[in-house]
């Protein structure tokens, strides 16, 4: 039993909380918006069903999606490529977390394909940097649950290569690393890769991180039987917990604190983090994680020979695990209940539970096959559902190039005929300058012409009155032609 808690955990995201408008507030302006005829409309309605996915996040997964998927469609039919890819990470998370892998993935592969054709935003816009960082992250860790590792790390270590990769995002990387070489029992290299994001978190002085990377070299420690090494790195981790949600983080050191005091045979320093544990488990209403705490601790009063106590504490984990069907508790409460009731020589009880233990072990058999069948039908829906999103994105693609192709030529046509008109524009502005040019040239000449017949006139007044003035003056100075012709005849 005390293996089930020598698990590994990460501290890789915190706990977000929605903030602004309660439930009813955004029910009430979403039933308002969808009778609303307005222009910006649809925008409002998608961060409205945005804020209810993440209320309901953390304690209705299904919900959540439902809001997310809704909030989708609408900037789909807007053509917000942005809201778009975050809207997917945000579904894929949520898959993730119940452990839909190969959803996840196939989600992520859809948004890093998309992300992918941005690299301009990528290199200039830190949202569209972070959305594709977070992406192979999540896409690195749903590889790891699938159990290839080997694309998990490669994408890992080619983040690494990176440059706008932030701090809290190189713990991530790291911590992932060290849990594939953990699950691949590289203990060395794990530790190591724990390590180097432990001194990231401490540099940027992140508690939660901190404890986070401290927990996770302290579990590759037990792993190797080093568990005096882990005991103080759990009780160093317990003394930073954040008051902020320190009955989880608390929880999780005391319990692995218990099992290291366990496997080193300090029963009494177990037995207190054990009920430390439950009790923390109590509080937080994590009923799985108490079964555990109570198996362990019915396993160490056995360990004790205190059979009543060990009896009273296997008994109640083993009916809460029924209730819960923990199908993965059952063999384990059921075989130490076994051990318990042949070493008080209940030899009935002994076989019944004996028996229960056997049944639940094949019960995980066959789920495991049924899960591996479920698995491969899955996969090759997904496939087949991959490929339709993927034509469909073909078909997108090509209606949104046509679209912009349709643009280009508007605003070529546009820009064209701007272009005709302003030169066209030019051209008669200036025949219309050169026009007034020639007219005053015109008139210029019009002017010193009359000037000049005006000269002209007053010279040829000026030379006929000379003329007509000499003419006097031989007409005064000659005889008349009477005159004459009488001296003739005489």
């Amino acid at each position: 039993m005390r293996k089930l808690l020598c698990i590994y955990f990460i501290f890789l995201f915190r706990l977000a909380y929605c903030q602004g408008e309660s439930q009813s507030i955004l029910f009430s302006k979403i039933a308002q918006l969808e009778k609303s005829s307005n222009s910006n409309r649809d925008t409002t309605l998608a961060i409205c069903y945005f804020k209810l996915a993440k209320i309901y996040n953390f304690n209705n997964p299904d919900s959540s999606l439902y809001f997310l998927n809704k909030s989708l469609n609408i900037y789909r039919n807007i053509d917000n490529i942005f809201s778009v890819v975050l809207l997917n990470y945000y579904i894929a998370k949520i898959h993730f977390g119940k452990s839909n892998f190969e959803k996840s993935k196939t989600l992520l592969d859809t948004v890093i394909s998309i992300v992918s054709e941005q690299p301009i935003k990528i290199k200039t816009n830190k949202n569209w940097s972070d959305i594709a960082t977070e992406s192979n992250i999540l896409l690195a860790n749903s590889w790891s649950k699938l159990g290839n590792f080997d694309k998990s790390s490669s994408i890992l270590f080619n983040l690494l290569k990176e440059k706008n990769i932030k701090d809290q995002q190189k713990i991530e990387i790291y911590s992932q690393l060290g849990n594939n070489y953990f699950i691949l029992q590289d203990f060395i290299r794990s530790k190591n890769n724990y390590q180097l994001a432990g001194n990231i978190a401490n540099k940027i002085l992140d508690s939660v991180l901190i404890i986070g990377t401290t927990v996770n070299m302290a579990n590759v420690l037990s792993t190797q039987g080093k568990d005096k090494e882990a005991i103080n790195l759990y009780l160093g981790a317990l003394k930073i917990v954040p008051k902020k949600n320190s009955a989880y983080y608390e929880q999780k050191i005391v319990s692995n604190l218990a099992v290291s005091y366990h496997d080193l045979n300090l029963l009494d320093s177990a037995e207190k983090y054990y009920f430390k544990s439950l009790q923390l488990n109590y509080k937080n209403q994590n009923n799985e994680s108490a079964v555990l705490d109570l198996a362990n601790i019915g396993d160490l009063f056995l360990q004790l020979k205190r059979y009543k106590e060990s009896e009273q504490y296997l008994l109640k984990a083993y009916r809460i695990s029924d209730s819960l069907n923990l199908i993965q508790y059952l063999e384990t409460i059921t075989f130490n209940i076994h051990q318990l009731y042949e070493t008080t020589n209940r030899y009935v009880e002994a076989l019944k539970y004996y028996k229960l233990s056997i049944s639940s072990r094949d019960q995980l058999v066959n789920i495991d096959n049924q899960k591996i069948i479920m698995e491969k039908e899955m996969k090759h829906e997904f496939e087949k559902k991959q490929i339709a999103d993927s034509l469909m994105i073909v078909e997108e693609r090509k209606v949104n190039q046509l679209k912009l192709d349709t643009e280009k030529k508007q605003r070529y046509f546009l820009y064209t005929g701007l272009f005709l008109v302003l030169a066209f524009g030019a051209f008669m502005f200036n025949r219309f300058r050169a026009t007034q040019k020639q007219k005053l040239v015109i008139e210029l000449q019009k002017q010193e012409v009359e000037k000049q017949k005006h000269l002209v006139d007053i010279k040829q007044k000026e030379i006929l009155d000379s003329i007509h003035y000499a003419k006097r003056i031989q007409q005064a100075l000659l005889p008349t032609s009477n005159y004459l012709n009488n001296k003739i005849k005489s």
